[in-house]
């Protein structure tokens, strides 16, 4: 087991430089503390499809583990608080996200709720300008 873990970290380490991407995991686990204390069942379920579905595929060969990543983070930003999610590019464009995640784009998830701010799930190492004015005003 711990000879996986640590193969699907250098994966997500190489894969995420390769995207010029940030790791998204410290971002991730606020929203699973956040789960926690809301839903401890849907943290449950959360922590099972990490260990189930995630972990064995950031190991694997045949998976891609930004693919893997934005996968997980839309489906725990889901159970945080219903919505959507957009890819941005460089110019500040925003598109419904596509499954497989593109080099410098921004992932954010827009809540239902216009009380509650956007969640980046996936950003650039260096965003944009006008990336980083889209996460100051929406995910601030």
């Amino acid at each position: 087991m711990a000879d996986s873990v640590s193969r699907g970290n250098r994966r997500t380490a190489e894969a995420l430089n390769r995207a010029g991407l940030d790791d998204p995991r410290p971002a991730l686990r606020n929203l699973l503390r956040d789960l926690k204390e809301r839903d401890p069942e849907a943290f449950g379920e959360a922590t099972r499809r990490y260990q189930e579905k995630l972990a064995p595929s950031l190991a694997s060969d045949g998976d891609d583990p930004v693919a893997a990543w934005l996968e997980y983070g839309c489906w725990l930003a889901q159970r945080v608080s219903p919505g959507k999610v957009v890819e941005v590019d460089a110019t500040g464009r925003a598109r419904p996200a596509p499954e497989t995640p593109g080099k410098g784009r921004l992932f954010l998830h827009l809540p239902s709720d216009p009380k509650r701010k956007a969640l980046v799930i996936l950003a650039p190492r260096e965003p944009t300008l006008p990336q980083r004015e889209t996460m100051a005003l929406l995910a601030g």
